[in-house]
């Protein structure tokens, strides 16, 4: 896969303020080693999301207040009751979507790079689509286009995005949370915009700028500039 040696000339020329190849290094916690299932291996963790029935409803979990207002419900791991998910029913025509979003995942965790788990499961012989639930502050808050180490995160983050033709990013579709060590780690959100069936490129990187430009109807910068 292309994406990992792009990603390594970029940790070896520009990287400077951590080992980013290093997940769990960067994570530092183990609960956020677990949060994020980088303890897994990545065959390991397909098994797992492919599984059927792996959660299970529970309506004693205190779920976002925008969750419940999207008809989302609170759900636990059966094999482990500490892991939060929150799980919505998906129409038939949204079944598509939700797929991409979960290959998404996949190919953020097999390119070491940070994402909320989110995938299509079955619950009881109906089809959801399922988010980890991951308390944290969102990017919009931070000044990321100054601070090194999120700058950093960041630029590797892109190269996905791009990838995925996922370019209509902002500080929305991102958190951000502190190890123990008081380290700012980003985590993407959101893949409801990944598009892994067009043919042509939308996007180019801007030389000057850190962000991309889409050229379609209109012309534009993202707001992750």
């Amino acid at each position: 896969m292309i994406i990992n040696p792009i990603k390594n000339i970029l940790r070896e020329k520009t990287m400077k303020y951590y080992d980013y190849s290093d997940i769990n290094k960067l994570l530092h916690d183990k609960q956020l080693i677990e949060l994020l299932c980088t303890n897994y291996s990545f065959d390991d963790l397909f098994n797992l999301f492919i599984k059927d029935d792996f959660l299970e409803f529970d309506s004693g979990i205190k779920i976002p207040f925008f969750a419940e207002t999207r008809d989302y419900r609170g759900a636990r791991e059966k094999d482990k009751p500490d892991s939060i998910w929150i799980a919505k029913p998906i129409k038939e025509e949204e079944v598509l979507n939700v797929e991409m979003a979960m290959i998404c995942f996949f190919l953020d965790f097999y390119t070491h790079t940070l994402s909320a788990p989110q995938i299509i499961t079955k619950i009881d012989g109906t089809l959801y689509k399922a988010t980890k639930l991951i308390k944290a502050a969102q990017l919009s808050g931070a000044n990321y286009t100054e601070i090194k180490q999120l700058r950093e995160q960041l630029l590797l983050d892109i190269i996905n995005r791009w990838i995925y033709f996922d370019e209509d990013r902002n500080p929305n579709n991102y958190l951000l949370k502190y190890n123990s060590k008081n380290d700012q780690i980003i985590i993407a959100i959101d893949f409801g915009n990944a598009d892994l069936l067009t043919k042509e490129l939308k996007i180019k990187g801007l030389q000057d700028k850190f962000g991309w430009e889409r050229i379609e109807k209109t012309r534009y910068l993202t707001p992750l500039k």
